[in-house]
């Protein structure tokens, strides 16, 4: 019994393409048992994917209905095949992959955020004099008075130090048996980082005034290169007269002087202490006399 060739047939209405249909007459083997499609069945692929199909694609594939048996089981499966495929890449078309671009606008970097303005930033001399700065050590409280007068720029940066907290949790590293007790050093901090690491880097000018360097005054540690103050600064225990138009001092003890001198008596390794004192707070208020 001789077999059928397999026609395929498309038709063409006016602007649209019409279903494709495989017609295997006397019987297409698709698969094996129950999946044999015999007789006058047609597998029919909807119009509406064969849209997606260009006219090329659709007339290479109708060239192999001319071949009988497994020919026109491969065409059919082909048709679908392709017809999938189509309808797949239309659908990536229709939905494409977000831009670069818009995936930066979804998901926008948050805002860097500003250190907040040093309170006491261009401060007048009226407005700082009259102004204590209280350090609460872990031996007792050292008040301080600010003279802004004999060395504005001085104050102005201590101000600012001890208001916004760069001096908490400090330690006065240097000590100088019957000289000095030295603080400042913001590496010492238990919140050292960059912020403080560039606070600690700005310089101030050398502001020398007549103001005796006697016990009980607060001024700016250096090293011999003028102009070189960063935050370093010291208490004096005992009169230095040899300080005097070099060194900037720039406040004075009113309360706790012997907390200084507690600390300065302290042992020490050179003059290193061997148990360092912190601040454990700086706060800045109007002097109560």
């Amino acid at each position: 019994m001789r077999t059928k060739s397999l026609t395929t047939k498309t038709q063409r209405a006016p602007g649209k393409r019409s279903a494709l249909i495989c017609d295997a007459r006397h019987g297409v083997s698709t698969g094996s048992g129950s999946d044999r499609v015999s007789g006058d069945n047609k597998i029919e692929l909807a119009s509406s994917l064969t849209r997606s199909l260009p006219l090329p694609v659709l007339t290479s594939s109708l060239k192999l209905g001319h071949y009988p048996g497994k020919g026109s089981e491969l065409l059919c499966v082909l048709c679908v095949f392709v017809v999938c495929f189509f309808a797949a890449s239309s659908a990536f078309a229709q939905n494409p992959p977000p831009s670069i671009e818009a995936l930066k606008k979804a998901n926008p970097r948050p805002a860097e955020t500003k250190p907040p303005a040093e309170p006491f930033a261009g401060a007048s001399v009226e407005k700082m004099r009259g102004q204590c700065v209280t350090l609460d050590t872990e031996n007792g409280a050292i008040v301080i008075e600010m003279l802004p007068a004999s060395a504005p720029e001085t104050v102005r940066s201590f101000l600012n130090l001890s208001a916004s907290g760069a001096l908490d949790t400090t330690i006065f590293s240097r000590v100088v048996k019957g000289f000095v007790i030295q603080g400042g050093n913001l590496s010492t901090s238990e919140k050292w980082g960059p912020e403080l690491a560039e606070r600690m880097s700005r310089r101030l000018p050398d502001e020398p005034s007549d103001l005796k360097h006697v016990r009980g005054i607060v001024s700016m540690a250096r090293p011999e290169e003028p102009n070189s103050a960063t935050t370093h600064f010291f208490i004096l225990v005992d009169a230095s007269p040899h300080l005097d138009g070099t060194f900037t001092a720039f406040g004075r003890v009113l309360k706790g002087l012997e907390v200084a001198d507690a600390i300065n008596r302290a042992p020490t390794d050179g003059e290193q202490p061997v148990v360092p004192v912190r601040i454990k707070h700086a706060t800045v208020a109007a002097c109560q006399k």
